[in-house]
């Protein structure tokens, strides 16, 4: 996750050089603990047991350690190529594939599938990017008029500068919340019990080191195509796609929807870049990048359901 989806909420900072790489990766992991501490139980059990109800994970917790394992493979690749991929569908789209074949081998009450929730979160994922986008035009023509009656040169990059910063360890807070709300999802799907505080702090605190380990020795291909691969970014427009990215990602966090910052987060940069007029758009690496959104949760998706099937079968 710090590979990838970590790396993303950097991009944009980083992009618009006002924070270097490793002061970004060093103020990030803070702030993405943080979210997760505070906020991050509202995504565990709606992830972990609101979309496939019944004992199955904890009866057969071994394929969804291999779901979690895949996932994270998956997004390790998508990093290795400087793709931001959603660790959020990864992971929920391999528990789903899981949940569909227990439920078809043992029945609903082993493995019940939420059509509902399922639906609301499959809705959720559409309008979370076209949200950011949005938000992070309006954010940016609002910021660009604002900044444009500020006449004192020293004062301006002071502005720009506190701005980035405020709304990077926002969406880093944000992250933690969501983002890895929705990896400690997936292990209290496998955890009996209720959920607990020492269950989240622990969680947290492994999520975090394990994110900024990953975002460390992984991450900076990917900020480089999101900080300046798609739109040529300036402090205004930085300022604006992150506060738009982490107001779209904040929002459904409060209805326990797992959302995706690293779609937000492109999302938000298009967003800023059609604010500003900025044309020279990489289009065929926008493609690429959507190709792989909608192939990475299939891919899971079919993992998931495999592994499972394999492993109840013999």
């Amino acid at each position: 996750m710090g590979a990838s989806d970590t790396a993303d909420a950097m991009g944009t900072a980083v992009g618009a050089k006002i924070l270097s790489y490793r002061r970004a990766l060093l103020l990030f992991t803070l702030f993405l603990f943080l979210g997760a501490a505070a906020e991050g139980g509202k995504l565990v059990e709606p992830v972990g047991r609101g979309m496939v109800s019944g004992p199955l994970f904890q009866r057969h917790p071994l394929p969804l350690s291999l779901v979690l394992f895949f996932s994270g493979l998956l997004v390790l690749a998508g990093a290795g190529h400087g793709i931001p991929l959603s660790t959020h569908q990864i992971i929920v789209g391999g528990m789903l594939g899981g949940g569909m074949v227990g439920s078809l081998l043992l029945g609903s009450s082993q493995a019940g599938l939420q059509t509902g929730r399922i639906l609301g979160v499959l809705l959720a994922w559409c309008l979370s990017p076209l949200l950011s986008l949005l938000l992070s035009l309006l954010l940016c023509l609002l910021l660009r008029q604002l900044f444009l009656r500020v006449k004192n040169p020293a004062g301006l990059n002071l502005l720009f500068s506190l701005g980035v910063l405020a709304s990077g360890c926002y969406m880093a807070y944000v992250m933690g919340a969501n983002g890895l709300g929705t990896v400690m999802g997936g292990f209290f799907a496998a955890r009996g019990g209720e959920l607990t505080f020492s269950f989240l702090r622990d969680m947290a605190l492994l999520g975090a080191f394990a994110a900024g380990l990953g975002a460390l020795l992984l991450g900076e291909r990917v900020v480089r195509t999101v900080g300046s691969g798609l739109v040529p970014l300036s402090p205004v427009s930085a300022i604006a796609s992150q506060l738009g990215a982490s107001l779209s990602v904040h929002l459904f966090t409060q209805h326990g929807l797992p959302v995706s910052m690293s779609h937000a987060v492109v999302c938000g940069v298009l967003g800023a870049g059609l604010a500003m007029e900025v044309l020279t758009v990489g289009r065929r690496k926008m493609r690429g990048i959507m190709l792989f959104w909608i192939l990475c949760p299939l891919l899971s998706f079919g993992l998931g359901a495999l592994s499972y099937l394999l492993y109840l079968k013999l």
